[in-house]
């Protein structure tokens, strides 16, 4: 159970794992606000610092939208992360027979995410390298949308350019990562 996003030790998961069905269920509440709040922070740490970018960079953001929107471009996305993840923990914790059938199934829903991510990028480097580049390349030919002086052809040259150096050096860390690590992360 450690590893999966609810409980911070193999202590406290032991700790759950040896509770009866009744002693589990009065914990429910207590594990589920915990696990909320965590993902609670951790989409407020993207969706606040980037509300405040937009509000910094984008004059359109700044003319388009009131103080309302703004708060609620900064704060609805943790809020719904913090009820999405509290029912869903306490719906699965208040069911056991449920929650072990899920384990039982499930063995890898279980790993934390950074060996998840090593999975996947020894099950499908490809894979891994589009769904890394084409978001920086998408990122890269916005923020040269903000540059007046660049005429479309030479939005897209520079696009292209920096684009390919970006996607070269992400599929350099693949590779570096495969040769230095001859055994795959599969458990």
């Amino acid at each position: 159970m450690r590893g999966d996003g609810i409980f911070e030790s193999q202590i406290a998961a032991d700790a759950i794992k040896n509770l009866t069905p009744a002693e589990r269920k009065k914990n429910v509440e207590w594990i589920s606000l915990k696990a909320g709040m965590k993902t609670f922070g951790i989409a407020g740490a993207i969706s606040v610092p980037t509300t405040l970018a937009l509000l910094k960079f984008s004059p359109w953001f700044r003319k388009s939208t009131g103080v309302s929107g703004r708060v609620a471009t900064a704060f609805i996305p943790p809020v719904f992360a913090f009820a999405f993840v509290s029912e869903q923990t306490a719906s699965r914790l208040a069911h056991p027979e449920a929650y072990e059938s899920y384990v039982s199934a499930n063995p890898n829903a279980h790993m934390p995410l950074s060996e998840r991510v090593m999975n996947m990028v020894d099950k499908n480097p490809v894979g891994f390298l589009a769904a890394v580049g084409v978001p920086v390349v998408g990122g890269i030919f916005i923020a040269k949308g903000r540059d007046p002086s660049l005429t479309l052809s030479q939005r897209i040259m520079h696009t292209r350019v920096m684009g390919q150096a970006s996607v070269l050096a992400i599929l350099s860390g693949v590779a570096l990562y495969h040769a230095f690590n001859d055994e795959p992360h599969r458990h």
